[in-house]
C-alpha cells in the first residue's frame, strides 16, 4: 500500500505541472536571476531579502535549485520542479516519522491526507522560499516526538532540530516564533541536556548562517542591524488591545487553514468550522503540542503590526495532520472499519478534490505568460519592438526573465512598435486584446502587420 500512495503522490505532485506553476515576482526576481547568476559563477552568501524589514534570508534555496536549472536549461519549470520533489519529500518523511513514534497504520493514513490533499498540492507547484517550512517542520516535530517518546535529547536529534530551525528560519523570518515552542516542550518532556549538547544544538544551528555572518562582516553587521529594527520598532505593536484584537483574528485564521487540510472549502467559514472540529480533537486528545503550536504561532504574529498571509502559518500544519490522522484512526477503529478500507477513502476523497480543482488552469500561470511572449515574439517577425505592462499591482512580473529565456530583448527605442500586456484583460485600457491567453490580453501594435 505504501508505494501505491507514495506512487499517486508523484503524479499529482506532477499533474499539469506546467499549467499550475507560478512565475512571478518571488520566482522571478528572488530566485530564476539569481540563480542564473550563480549559473553563471556568481555566487553569493545571501539569498532574498523579506519585504518588512529588509532583511537578507540565506541563500539555501538558491543552491538547491541549482542543478535543476542547469538541467533544464534556466527554464522557471525549474523552479516548480523542485517545489514537487520538496513536497514529495515532506509526504515521505511524514510517513516515516509517523512510523516510528507511533504505528504502521497512523503512518499510512498521515501519508495519504499528505499526499492527496489540495492545499499541499497546490502549494507544492511554485517554488519560493516558504517551499521549505514544511520540510523544516517535519524535522522540528520529528525533534519534538523524540522527547515526548523516549525522554531524550541526543546529539543527533539536537542536531535534526537545529538544522530544521535554521532552515525554517531561513525560509521565513516568522519561523523564528519556533524559539520559543522549543523551550516550552523542553519544560514539558524535560529531556536531559547537557552544556556540551546545549553548545552541540547552537553550533549546528549557527553553522547554517555562516553565510549570512561572513556578508554581515563584509557590510558593518547591516542585515542584522534590519533584523533587530524591524523586530524592535517598525513591524511591531504593543498596544494590548490590538493583540488581543489580532490574536483572535489570527486564531480564526488558523483554524481556517487547519480546516482547510481537510476539506478545502471555498466557503471560509466551512474551514473554520472544521479547523474547530480539529481543535475540540486535540483537547480530546490531550495533544498539548498541536494546541501550543497553534498558540504561539498565532500569538507571535499578534505582535506584528502587518498582515499575515497564509503561509506565515504553515508551520501547524503537520502537526494538524498529525491530529486529524489519530481521529480517524479512533473512527475507524471505533465503527470497525478496516485500515485499506480507510486509506482508500482518504485517497479517493482528496484526490477528487485534488483533480477537481486542477480542472482548471491559473489565469495568469507560468504556461500563460510563456505563451504571451512566444506570441510577441513571432508577431514581431524579428523587428525591434517594445513592451508596455498594463497590470494589477504585481502582475507584469515573469515576462521579462521570458524573453531573456528566449533570447529576445525587447527594445527601449520609443519609437518601436509596442506590445502592450494587459493584466486582467480589460484593465485601464479598456480596449478588447488583440489575443488572450488566460488573462493576459495583448494589445499588438498597428505598425507590425499580421
Amino acid at each position: 500500500m505504501i508505494w501505491v500512495i507514495i506512487a499517486l503522490t508523484i503524479v499529482l505532485r506532477f499533474y499539469r505541472l506546467y499549467q499550475f506553476a507560478g512565475f512571478a515576482w518571488d520566482q522571478e526576481q528572488l530566485l530564476a536571476y539569481p540563480v542564473k547568476s550563480i549559473l553563471q559563477g556568481d555566487l553569493t552568501l545571501i539569498g532574498p531579502h523579506t519585504g518588512p524589514g529588509n532583511v537578507y534570508l540565506g541563500p539555501l534555496l538558491y543552491y538547491l535549485a541549482v542543478p535543476f536549472f542547469w538541467i533544464f536549461r534556466l527554464h522557471p519549470i525549474a523552479g516548480s520542479v523542485l517545489a514537487s520533489i520538496l513536497g514529495i519529500s515532506t509526504a515521505i518523511g511524514v510517513y516515516f516519522v509517523c512510523k516510528k513514534f507511533f504505528t504502521q497504520s497512523l503512518a499510512l493514513i498521515a501519508l495519504a491526507i499528505y499526499a492527496t490533499s489540495p492545499l499541499f498540492n497546490l502549494n507544492d507547484r511554485t517554488i519560493w522560499n516558504p517551499s521549505l517550512i514544511p520540510l523544516a517542520s517535519l524535522g522540528v516535530l520529528a525533534a519534538y516526538l523524540s522527547w515526548w517518546k523516549y525522554h531524550n535529547a541526543s546529539y543527533v536529534n539536537l542536531t535534526v532540530l537545529a538544522t530544521a530551525t535554521a532552515l525554517g528560519i531561513q525560509a521565513h523570518l516568522g519561523f523564528i516564533f519556533i524559539l520559543p515552542l522549543h523551550l516550552l516542550i523542553w519544560l514539558k518532556f524535560k529531556p536531559p541536556l547537557s552544556w556540551p549538547k546545549i553548545g552541540w544544538f547552537f553550533l549546528v544551528a549557527i553553522g547554517w548562517f555562516l553565510p549570512l555572518i561572513a556578508f554581515d562582516l563584509r557590510h558593518q553587521g547591516i542585515n542584522i542591524t534590519n533584523f533587530l529594527n524591524f523586530f524592535l520598532s517598525g513591524g511591531t505593536q504593543f498596544n494590548l488591545a490590538a493583540i488581543t484584537q489580532k490574536w483572535l483574528e489570527l486564531m480564526r485564521h488558523s483554524l481556517g487553514l487547519i480546516g482547510s487540510t481537510l476539506i478545502y472549502s471555498h466557503v471560509p467559514y466551512g474551514n473554520v468550522l472544521v479547523g474547530v472540529m480539529i481543535l475540540l480533537a486535540a483537547f480530546w486528545w490531550r495533544d498539548y503540542l498541536f494546541i501550543a503550536y497553534l498558540v504561539i504561532f498565532s500569538l507571535g504574529f499578534s505582535f506584528y503590526s502587518g498582515n499575515v498571509p497564509d503561509y506565515y502559518l504553515w508551520p501547524i500544519l503537520l502537526p494538524a495532520v498529525l491530529i486529524i490522522s489519530l481521529t480517524f484512526q479512533q473512527l475507524a477503529h471505533r465503527f470497525k472499519v478496516s485500515l485499506p478500507a480507510l486509506v482508500a477513502i482518504i485517497l479517493f476523497w482528496f484526490s477528487f478534490k485534488t483533480l477537481d480543482e486542477f480542472s482548471l488552469t491559473p489565469p495568469d500561470s507560468l504556461e500563460h505568460k510563456s505563451q504571451a511572449v512566444q506570441y510577441i515574439i513571432n508577431r514581431s517577425q524579428s523587428q525591434p519592438f517594445r513592451v508596455l505592462y498594463d497590470t494589477d499591482l504585481g502582475r507584469n512580473y515573469g515576462f521579462v526573465y521570458l524573453f531573456d529565456f528566449y533570447g529576445v530583448k525587447p527594445s527601449d527605442n520609443l519609437s518601436d512598435p509596442a506590445f502592450v500586456i494587459t493584466i486582467p484583460e480589460f484593465f485601464r485600457t479598456g480596449r478588447r486584446s488583440d489575443v488572450a491567453f488566460g488573462s493576459i490580453g495583448i494589445i499588438n501594435p498597428k505598425e507590425i502587420s499580421e
